[in-house]
């Protein structure tokens, strides 16, 4: 499970943001990298939820991504590419010769691997990308709690 706050809801769905994870958490060069966010946090997330749960704008909520998404989001944007630059790279070497057509077919290669990342996008834009399991905090009752809630 993973937790978000709910920046916007239309009918049955939200747009979440959440912080991303994965190899960024363990770093100890977090603060200097730049891959990571401002201040060595991992950069915000923003994606498409389903909302049984009924959370509003401002709810922080847990939620959870189908079984293996997180793995073919990453073969798509970093193992693909990567094939299509070394393999760019080796056709050019072999048919053509030469550092500079090389230097062309891995950018070539890498233009062709990112392609099918960008076809994926806009075919799954606007599709749900998880599900709102529940509400973990809900925005007006905790700031009623602590006197700062004023409604509109």
């Amino acid at each position: 499970m993973r937790i978000g706050t709910v920046l916007s809801t239309t009918g049955d769905r939200a747009l979440l943001a959440t912080r991303a994870r994965g190899f960024c958490s363990d770093c100890t060069e977090r603060r200097s990298c730049s891959l990571a966010g401002e201040g060595g946090q991992e950069p915000e997330q923003r994606l498409s939820a389903v909302n049984p749960a009924g959370a509003r704008t401002g709810d922080m909520v847990e939620f959870e991504l189908p079984a293996g998404a997180e793995v073919r989001i990453s073969i798509l944007l970093w193992l693909v590419p990567i094939a299509g630059l070394m393999a760019g790279a080796v056709a050019a070497r072999g048919f053509l010769g030469g550092d500079g057509w090389t230097l062309a077919g891995a950018m070539v290669g890498l233009l062709a691997g990112l392609a099918p990342a960008a076809l994926s996008e806009r075919r799954h834009a606007g599709r749900p990308q998880a599900v709102i399991v529940r509400v973990v905090a809900d925005c007006e009752k905790e700031a009623e709690k602590q006197g700062s809630f004023r409604p509109a």
